[in-house]
């Protein structure tokens, strides 16, 4: 009879083993998606945004196929499970569920409301993170949480956390030392699936990227995870396989998060590694055999810290930008070739740092030059696009420079030795040359508002650039934001002079801020960006509280500290990284399974209490 008793409190029975695998798919599968599809741009973007009708994405529209699916799966199941009346342990009156419900609500206004609601609802091309997408995430971090109502369904879910990262784990470490998945014919061949290819896929990253949107992204995720299998390794038991299961499977994720360069998700995961660390310290303090092993878990996260700036070059300048920018200093010198545009009488000049490049115009008569030196082109030819346009071609510092003239444009394109494309536009208006946006409109400089950052532009990788221009937008749409996922429309995209002059080309789209909390509240409003932090330290508290005040419960204190670990570094990430359909999914459950294993503790010392 016992027995049976230990067997149904161990194993999962069906309905428990369904919502589990549900959750597999969006831990373990969504991640590893990388699929190429040819997507039609929203009509919203196209001529506004984007000057083509189509992208090429790899690694976001078809994850975002399955977290549609899984999702509505989800919804579905959890509703036929409560009109048959089946516990399934959810509890609406509780903090996360009220404060993840405000802020899908205040998601939702704003979609509504938007003057992009196409783009709110459904998202952005090459990011499809709009309203439904957020409604998702809610849906995964509400099913994780109630999901880990039982000791046993918390294991699994654990579990599930830990293997999911295995083959990323593999991915990431393998392009760490310079073994890359990506550039095998069969590798290709999956990416490109029914899509014929002309020529073999190339993905311009010179660090880790995994199966993720770009470095910056999969440093996060890399970062989450090895923080939870650190933390789960250091914590469980001696005699638990996962503690030896869980320690080359931290190694090869803190490899692969170090390789992906990117200082928020490698410094997240530090932070989150140690601050778990020492409450995980205090906490299993008094129990024989767990003060060595954690202070050695501390020890090491923190030598792996310095390894981590001493021999990585990309992470160790960033740091040393980081520090300086603190101490006062301005960011230094930019190393873009191309430095700054200006336009004087008919002249367009283009600063680099090879001397100027000047534009003299004169209609079809057109003069380029270069340090005062006109310049004899190599070729020329009619335009292939224009009626009565000319096309000349220069070779002049290593570089291709072809000048189109065509009604009253001049469209510099300058082609360096790596193949890099940049344009500049100029064109007479009024009997005036002026400097155009890449939709041929003039534009003037120093007439887009900016606030904080002066000198600190180039701070992360230009990101001081990007947040100065993107504060001033909170005041435009205080209460619901502009529409979820249409930052890009309300970004200043005609500020071309700064672009140049910080991201060393004036046509780049900036399409996130690179701070997920700027995203929140552009998107979504104040009161969504509110609730969302509240919701991040109640947890931090909640869990703190969790682990301090329950009794003695290995299984679960080490998933509390686990998931603490991980979504501090998501947390302390999104300061310098945006919320992607490649990682967020991931984050969101971890959150929840926490949120979950904070409920069953605190439950169980009550229990015992009331016994």
């Amino acid at each position: 009879m016992s027995e049976k008793k230990t067997n149904s409190n161990t194993k999962l029975n069906g309905s428990e083993l369904y919502y589990g695998i549900l959750l597999i798919v969006v831990l373990g599968i969504i991640p590893l998606i990388a699929r190429l599809a040819i997507v039609d741009v929203n009509p919203a973007e196209y001529g506004v945004i984007r000057t083509a009708q189509t992208v090429n994405d790899v690694f976001s529209y078809n994850k975002t196929k399955l977290i549609y699916i899984d999702g509505v799966i989800l919804l579905l199941s959890v509703a036929f499970s409560l009109l048959s009346r089946e516990d399934i342990g959810i509890k609406l009156k509780r903090i996360p569920v009220i404060l993840m419900g405000i802020v899908l609500l205040f998601a939702l206004l704003s979609s509504l409301f938007s003057k992009y609601k196409g783009v709110s609802f459904m998202g952005a091309a090459e990011r499809y993170e709009g309203f439904f997408i957020w409604l998702f995430y809610g849906v995964f971090f509400l099913m994780c949480l109630f999901y880990c109502n039982k000791e046993k369904k918390a294991s699994f879910l654990s579990s599930i956390i830990l293997f999911s990262a295995v083959i990323p784990a593999l991915i990431g470490s393998c392009q760490a030392f310079g073994a890359d998945i990506y550039t095998t014919k069969f590798m290709n061949d999956v990416i490109a699936g029914s899509i014929k290819l002309t020529s073999p896929i190339k993905i311009k990253f010179d660090s880790v990227f995994g199966t993720f949107y770009n470095p910056n992204c999969a440093g996060v995720y890399y970062g989450m995870t090895a923080a939870f299998a650190t933390v789960t390794a250091v914590f469980s038991p001696l005699k638990s396989k996962v503690k030896y299961i869980g320690i080359p499977i931290a190694i090869l994720l803190i490899i692969s998060a170090i390789g992906t360069d990117s200082i928020g998700g490698v410094s997240g995961m530090f932070i989150g590694v140690f601050f778990s660390s020492v409450i995980g310290l205090i906490v299993f303090g008094k129990e024989k055999g767990k003060i060595p092993v954690t202070v050695i878990g501390i020890v090491m996260t923190v030598i792996a810290l310095f390894a981590a700036v001493k021999f990585n070059p990309a992470i160790g300048a960033k740091m040393d930008v980081i520090v300086s920018a603190l101490k006062g200093n301005t960011t230094a010198a930019s190393s873009n070739f191309y430095e700054a545009v200006t336009v004087e009488g008919n002249k367009g000049i283009v600063k680099t740092k090879d001397g100027n490049f000047v534009v003299d115009y004169d209609g079809l008569n057109t003069s380029f030059y270069h340090n005062e030196n006109k310049l004899t082109p190599v070729s020329s030819k009619q335009s292939d696009t224009k009626d009565n346009g000319l096309v000349y071609v220069f070779n002049e510092s290593g570089i291709e420079w072809n000048l189109n003239l065509y009604d009253n444009i001049a469209n510099i394109k300058a082609k360096d030795s790596l193949g890099n494309n940049t344009s500049f536009l100029f064109g007479e208006f009024d009997g005036e040359i002026k400097f155009l946006d890449k939709f041929s409109q003039p534009v003037e400089p120093d007439t887009v508002e900016k606030f904080g950052f002066e000198g600190l532009e180039r701070l992360g990788s230009n990101r001081g650039y990007i947040w100065s221009r993107s504060l001033p937008l909170f005041k435009k749409h205080i209460l619901l934001g502009s529409g979820v996922d249409t930052f890009e429309f309300e970004f200043p995209q005609n500020d071309v002079y700064s672009k140049l002059e910080f991201l060393g080309t004036p046509y780049v789209i900036i399409d996130k801020p690179h701070n997920m909390y700027i995203q929140t509240a552009v998107n979504m409003g104040l009161i969504a960006l509110l609730c969302q932090i509240a919701l991040f330290i109640h947890y931090i508290i909640f869990t703190i509280k969790a682990v301090f005040t329950s009794q003695k419960n290995d299984g679960l204190r080490v998933l509390a500290l686990s998931a603490l670990s991980a979504a501090v570094v998501f947390i302390t990430g999104g300061v310098t990284t945006d919320s992607v359909v490649s990682v967020s999914p991931v984050f969101w459950c971890i959150l929840g399974a926490g949120y979950g294993a904070d409920y069953l503790l605190l439950s169980s010392k009550q229990n015992r209490q009331e016994k």
